[in-house]
């Protein structure tokens, strides 16, 4: 939830408040034998409805911050278990050490200039390790390569998804 949400929720909720109170001291200076009863109902009525609002909006913001830090520690969760699914993926094709940083980092999108420089080997090297990758895993490049770790993130896509 964004600052600029919450500070709109907790100013409608001291408005409905304010509002509340407001309705209940006119209520009470109105005084009993001066007001009808459907006078006092209506102002009751109104009332107890900006309370209502005011407490609604106050669980609804709690209900919201609690789901907000519960979906960080699910997430995090999620990535922790994705990242031992890889490791474990990678492990069963028999990967060398050397050979799992440079998938990993395929998977992400480095280019193969790019992880020479970052692994301090000549761009051969990382080449050499690239394709020992892809025949231990079976798959022809680096797009099916990052495709099969992509299908595990993404829920499956169904005909009405694309129209």
């Amino acid at each position: 939830m964004k600052t600029k949400d919450v500070t709109v929720y907790v100013w409608m909720t001291l408005f409905l408040a304010v509002f509340a109170v407001l309705g209940a001291i006119d209520l009470v200076m109105d005084g009993y034998p001066n007001i009808s009863f459907a006078h006092s109902v209506v102002h009751g009525g109104i009332v107890l409805l900006c309370l209502a609002a005011a407490f609604y909006i106050v669980k609804q913001w709690r209900r919201a911050r609690f789901l907000a830090r519960n979906a960080d520690h699910v997430l995090q969760q999620y990535l922790d278990g994705l990242g031992q699914k890889i490791e474990a993926e990678l492990n069963n094709w028999g990967l060398t050490q050397a050979e799992k940083r440079i998938a990993i980092m395929l998977i992400k999108g480095k280019s193969l200039k790019e992880i020479a420089e970052f692994c301090h080997r000549g761009e051969g090297t990382i080449r050499q390790h690239a394709v020992a990758v892809y025949r231990k895993s079976g798959f022809a490049g680096r797009a099916e390569l990052a495709a099969y770790f992509l299908d595990e993130i993404f829920k499956p896509l169904q005909a009405d998804d694309i129209n």
